[in-house]
């Protein structure tokens, strides 16, 4: 909800207010919890104009007193790059279209459901206009924002940085928190303190990925503030405090390469940022988990439970019809939804148009149909074989620069997303392979970190835009085509970010093993609610042991991988257990509140660590915890969250079996206050290096004559 008193405006979450005063030179007053008592002056915050003391901004550019990293910078016809933007006026309007880049959205009909406030500035000289737009939800307590420059000149401007989101702080002592590719996992958390200097969290590859994440926090004791950008191309997040002191964040495209050509009566749009406060980091995400389930994912899987994958060898050509159609009745048996063939990315670009891999395409889709299973399919559509058909017809398709050797990765080149020609063939091929063999599941294999940008009669300093818009409007057009197909993004190195959660409304990380897994979910799990992430778990067939990182897959979607043919007994039996458990709790597991149990990323002490989720009703929860040998000395406990304190629950633990066993009843306040040792959930010790337990919990049930 937006409300306006005399010249601030107040704009609230259910649990966040924030405070804007546009007179003058627009600035932030205030954004924390919410304010709810009617009745405040709140003109008094405002710093404008008080000595040199620089105000709260919601947009900088280059010049005055104010040394930090601005959000604007352009350079002019003239020679000069020094706009200097004076506030106009402020209005109330719809929310703004940011095609051809994906946004959030409300699908509510209700009134005031989405509003969103529009601020103008100008620069003068230059005729340049600069719109900022800050849109609230009425369920969401993320606040979405975005930038826009309008060339109201007779001349062209050069835009060299447009940031989506500007957010000035009072105070210092915050840490940045970024999550990178780390030693234990691809996830890991890492705190920089804001101090001198800027602290600077980029993707300049082109993409997002897991290892340079747009997702970031700015936070200190009682503060959090979370940012996320939906954008797959190269981002750049930056935090900074001055002396008096001030912490500035800002989030949008990377400036790396950016040279934008904005001509009269043209406007560039930022993508769309994200931001929320919290009083603490299980706030924040707990506010992003809900933002990405209602606002980002759309289509028919929003909401909805996902299937569980089975995928059988690692080369299709490897089997033939008979086998196929016996290893999709097993799948169907041991009770996956969909089967995949091919463990690799099955059907790459040179084979869409037709061949022997796009026969067997057929021919595996009618086994899965036969076997009453439904069939996936993965596809690499970014990437090209020089040996294949269609480079041979169009090497102009090929992201390559002439007169140099290109780069490959894994032996192939990148199919040039900035080419509309590319575009064309991409949607035309998918759809045909999609139309012929009615798969319900595409894998989206990402074709690889980007080396070789040109692209005939595209500036390279308009490259990564004009790649990434290209992208969009490929997955864009498949999934208007297709909306009842489930499709996945691999990571891998590649996006995973909230744009691709646009289109795909789930995206693959992978693990190794379970306490790997659980440090990957721990990370991922601050920013993105768990029904967006898959993850692959392996069966080895020669092994007589069933692998732990399922428990942590089901966190999710998990994909499983097999071949199924060379399963004993009781490796099936163990699957088939597993599968059920997964399926009885799928929409808990999927679309449940989800905690993070203490610091997976903790070394100084023993501690058990794990995931939590909680029933929006509060009736039953699932516990995923863990400890590893050697991270200190001690038991290790868990102490649960989310539950309601004055209910009485039962707390059982899962057993190998497929059955569960009773261990405590205690009350929700003891259960979220106390300290529980793991050890009386497991079975065994800590002499194999880690303990693990699922932990079942179900509020008992009051008796009707009590």
């Amino acid at each position: 909800m937006i409300k306006r008193k005399g010249n601030v405006y107040k704009l609230d979450t259910p649990a966040t207010t924030l405070l804007i005063r546009a007179e003058r030179c627009a600035e932030y007053l205030y954004y924390g919890r919410r304010l709810s008592v009617p009745g405040s002056d709140y003109d008094f915050l405002s710093c404008a104009g008080e000595g040199n003391e620089p105000a709260l901004s919601l947009a900088s550019s280059f010049g005055g007193g104010d040394a930090r990293r601005f959000s604007v910078s352009c350079a002019f016809a003239d020679g000069s790059f020094s706009p200097r933007f004076s506030f106009l006026r402020a209005k109330l309007t719809d929310k703004p279209s940011l095609a051809p880049l994906p946004s959030s959205y409300s699908d509510s009909t209700e009134k005031n459901a989405c509003q969103t406030l529009a601020l103008e500035f100008s620069d003068e000289p230059s005729r340049l206009r600069l719109f900022l737009y800050y849109t609230v939800f009425d369920d969401s307590d993320v606040i979405a924002v975005s930038a826009r420059l309008f060339n109201g000149g007779k001349k062209e401007v050069r835009v060299k940085n447009l940031a989506s989101l500007q957010l000035d702080v009072y105070g210092g002592g915050y840490s940045f928190v970024a999550f990178r590719e780390g030693r234990e996992g691809e996830y890991e958390k890492v705190y920089t303190p804001v101090t001198d200097g800027v602290v600077v969290r980029e993707s300049r590859l082109g993409a997002s990925s897991l290892f340079a994440n747009p997702f970031v926090m700015l936070e200190k004791e009682g503060s959090v503030y979370a940012f996320n950008l939906v954008y797959s191309g190269g981002h750049k997040e930056t935090a900074e405090t001055d002396g008096y002191p001030r912490t500035r964040v800002l989030v949008g495209v990377n400036d790396f390469m950016l040279d934008k050509a904005l001509l009269p009566g043209e406007s560039f749009s930022s993508p769309e940022a994200a931001m929320t406060f919290a009083g603490d980091e299980e706030g924040v995400s707990l506010a992003m988990h809900d933002f990405v389930a209602k606002h980002i994912v759309r289509g028919r899987w929003k909401g909805r439970e996902r299937p569980v994958v089975f995928a059988a060898g690692e080369n299709p050509s490897d089997f033939t019809e008979p086998q196929a159609l016996a290893e999709a009745k097993k799948a169907a048996e041991l009770g996956a939804e969909v089967f995949v063939l091919g463990g690799e990315a099955s059907f790459p670009a040179e084979h869409f148009e037709g061949g022997e891999k796009r026969t067997e395409a057929g021919v595996f889709a009618a086994a899965a149909r036969e076997a009453g299973i439904k069939f996936g399919i993965r596809v690499n559509l970014e990437s090209i074989s020089e040996n294949g058909e269609l480079y041979e017809k169009h090497p102009e398709y090929a992201m390559k620069i002439p007169g140099r050797e290109p780069l490959r990765v894994k032996g192939r080149l990148l199919l040039n997303f900035a080419d509309p020609r590319v575009q064309k063939y991409a949607v035309r091929a998918l759809s045909s392979l999609l139309s012929e063999t009615k798969a319900s599941y595409v894998y989206w294999e990402t074709g690889g970190r980007m080396a070789d940008c040109f692209c005939r009669d595209v500036p390279a300093g308009e490259y990564f835009l004009r790649y990434t818009e290209g992208l969009y409007a490929v997955l864009g057009r498949i999934a208007e085509k297709f909306p009842g197909v489930l499709f996945e993004g691999g990571a891998g190195g590649g996006r995973f970010d909230l744009g691709l959660l646009c289109y795909f409304p789930q995206i693959a990380a992978e693990g190794e093993d379970a306490p790997r897994d659980l440090f990957l979910r721990s990370g991922v799990f601050c920013g993105y609610p768990p029904s967006v992430l898959t993850s692959r778990v392996r069966f080895d067939c020669a092994s007589l042991s069933l692998p732990t990182d399922f428990y942590a897959a089901a966190f999710g979607a998990p994909t499983v991988e097999a071949d199924f043919s060379a399963l004993s007994q009781s490796q099936e039996e163990g699957i088939r257990k597993r599968i059920a458990f997964f399926k009885k709790y799928r929409r808990l597991l999927q679309c449940g509140k989800t905690y993070r149990l203490g610091n997976s990323f903790s070394k100084e002490r023993f501690e058990a660590y794990g995931l939590l989720a909680v029933s929006e009703n509060k009736a039953s929860a699932l516990a995923l915890v863990a400890a590893e040998k050697g991270r200190g000395n001690g038991t290790p406990c868990v102490c649960l969250k989310g539950l309601e304190e004055g209910a009485a629950y039962t707390v059982s633990a899962f057993e190998r079996d497929g059955g569960k066993r009773e261990i405590l009843t205690a009350s929700g306040e003891f259960l979220t206050s106390g300290r529980i040792p793991l050890q009386i959930f497991c079975d065994g010790s800590l002499s194999g290096g880690a303990l693990f337990a699922w932990l079942i919990v179900e509020k008992v049930k009051k008796n009707k004559g009590a």
